[in-house]
């Protein structure tokens, strides 16, 4: 009886061996599916779940840590238990953990922080002490990929426990081993092949020419960027040197030079020449490098782009710059570029020999604060806020000299633009001083009476039908005429006849004030119009004239005299042309008194 009690526990427990190990099937299976799921790209969701599977498969584990080698350190990803945080800070090199016995096969190692302990210095030991629970019992294994380490997984027993990990837990484990890096080599296979297919889609469909090359710079393949830049087709030229079919006699110890430096395991990055298939030449940009695997150098990639179209534009640009500066420094106008701040980056010569400035003295200064007297400085933001508004400025003024000399100017500035705005501007100066002056001087001969200086019939008929419609009553007007000029003229020549009239002229412009309009209206005669002027003041201003020319006799041999007469305009319907004769008419009645 007690025998069959025996072995009907025997059977129990049998059975609920494997009632267990089902569940580790079914649990590591389950892993398995969810494995399918994720991608090892995403690699602390995938390491998260190894971890959580093998807590879950080995019961007894109280903690667990699952961790990747990069650059020849350990980095802990995630853990059950122990202190992430600290692990993450600690510097533990990988071969403290990659050891012997943990390579494709799980192992159990007691004392794990005691062996530690032994490959690492005092204060990284420390450091992992602290981060780590008290464990006596630690159950690992490494997962490998083409006999690199990958990353691992510990899984560990307190201390103050009674159980140890054993075979079966091994054997579970070498399971969940088996089928990860099944998982591993196949997922990072199957990412190869998308990356060769994207790979090879780009280089199929690059817009940039690309031959792909051995070590001996032989073509293995072009695409087809590389056939319509060079005009070969790539059956034509697979396992021809690069060098023989694309690179001019010209170039070719340019060529060869750079090839050997692609062989050496150099990149390479210019802009040179290459030939077509039909000989033609064309700028580049050439761009080598080796392609380098575990094994070493295995070809190398050379990629080029037609620059000629741009090196033909910066030719023309060149050339445009080259015509733009000689006609920027040799222009007889003085001219200054200006950024958007108005303030100089460049004169010419021009501008240095009108304005004084040498460019060291110029460069950086607001054109306004360099060259603006002080009574045009508003006018001067004026303008430079039109142009900065995109607008054309051409107009006169005056401007400054470096020794403070006035100067009147043509003034041309515009806005220089750009597809992306305006990236300064241009100011034109000329100098019309010289032009001005003449101006004036024409201006005032219009106006003026040579021989006297007094204004002349033309200005004063034009002041006069200005007045005519003023309100500046009333408005007087008197005339006056030489007596005895033509006797003097047949008498003493016209010579002395001249002098008289501008002796008799200067003795009139006494007589009258600032304010009047005095103008010598033919040979001997002369007007003068007073605004604001009544008959009592008319008459008076009349007396002084007589009496200023009658003084003269006392000077000269010969008798001076002068007739006048004078008219008020009192309202305002009174047309000043009826006044004028008026004047007119009582002078000749004084004269022919005389």
């Amino acid at each position: 009886m007690e025998r069959n009690i025996e072995l009907k526990d025997k059977i129990n427990n049998l059975n609920k061996k494997v009632r267990e190990l089902n569940k580790s099937f079914e649990r590591i299976i389950n892993f398995s599916n969810q494995l399918n799921e994720i991608s090892i790209e995403n690699e602390k969701l995938f390491w998260t779940k190894l971890l959580n599977t093998a807590m879950n498969l080995i019961k007894k584990a109280d903690y667990g840590s699952v961790y990747k080698y990069e650059d020849g350190n350990v980095i802990f990803l995630d853990t059950v238990g122990h202190d992430l945080d600290l692990l993450r800070q600690l510097e533990i090199d990988e071969s403290v953990f990659q050891l012997s016995d943990r390579k494709n096969q799980v192992t159990i190692i007691s004392e794990v922080i005691n062996i530690t302990k032994e490959s690492t210095d005092e204060d990284t030991y420390s450091k992992l002490a602290q981060a780590s629970r008290p464990i006596q019992d630690s159950i690992t294994f490494d997962l490998y990929f083409k006999k690199e380490a990958v990353g691992g997984i510990t899984l560990d027993i307190d201390e103050n426990k009674s159980v140890n990990f054993n075979k079966e837990d091994k054997k579970i484990l070498n399971y969940l081993l088996n089928i990860t890096e099944a998982f591993y080599r196949k997922d990072v296979e199957k990412r190869l092949k998308e990356h060769q297919a994207y790979f090879q889609q780009l280089f199929d469909e690059s817009t940039e020419a690309i031959a792909l090359l051995d070590n001996k710079s032989n073509i293995i393949k072009v695409n087809k960027s590389f056939e319509e830049v060079f005009g070969y087709q790539a059956d034509e030229i697979k396992g021809k040197n690069i060098d023989d079919l694309i690179t001019p006699e010209e170039k070719l110890d340019e060529g060869i030079r750079y090839t050997k430096k692609n062989i050496a395991g150099q990149e390479v990055k210019l802009e040179t020449i290459r030939k077509t298939k039909k000989g033609k030449r064309i700028f580049v940009s050439l761009h080598s490098f080796p392609i380098n695997l575990e094994k070493g150098q295995i070809g190398i990639y050379a990629i080029y782009n037609d620059i000629t179209e741009r090196k033909e534009t910066e030719k023309k640009l060149r050339r445009q710059k080259a015509y733009f500066q000689q006609l920027f420094d040799e222009s007889t106008e003085a001219i200054a570029l200006l950024n958007n701040q108005n303030r100089v980056l460049k004169i010419n010569k021009s501008f240095k020999n009108l304005f004084g400035y040498s460019l060291e003295e110029a460069q950086g200064k607001n054109i306004d604060s360099l060259i603006v007297p002080e009574n045009k400085k508003t006018e001067g933001v004026n303008y430079t806020k039109k142009v900065l508004n995109n607008q054309d400025i051409e107009t006169e003024s005056v401007r400054e000299t470096k020794a403070g000399k006035k100067i009147n100017v043509s003034i041309h500035a515009f806005p220089i633009g750009l597809e992306e705005g305006q990236i300064g501007l241009y100011a034109i100066y000329n100098d019309i001083t010289q032009r001005k002056k003449e101006e004036e001087e024409i201006k005032y001969l219009s106006f003026h009476d040579q021989m006297t200086g007094l204004y002349n019939r033309r200005f004063f008929e034009s002041e006069m039908n200005r007045l005519d419609n003023s309100r500046l009553l009333p408005i007087s007007i008197i005339m006056s005429d030489i007596d005895g000029l033509k006797k003097i003229n047949d008498q003493f020549g016209h010579a002395k006849g001249d002098e008289y009239i501008k002796v008799v002229a200067e003795e009139i412009k006494e007589a009258v004030r600032k304010e009047d309009i005095l103008a010598r209206v033919g040979g001997d005669e002369f007007a003068i119009l007073l605004p604001k002027t009544n008959e009592k003041e008319v008459r008076k201003i009349e007396q002084r004239i007589q009496s200023n020319v009658s003084q003269l006799n006392d000077k000269y041999d010969y008798p001076v005299g002068i007739s006048t007469g004078y008219g008020v305009k009192k309202a305002s319907n009174t047309d000043l042309e009826d006044v004028f004769k008026k004047a007119d008419y009582s002078m000749y009645k004084m004269k022919n008194r005389c």
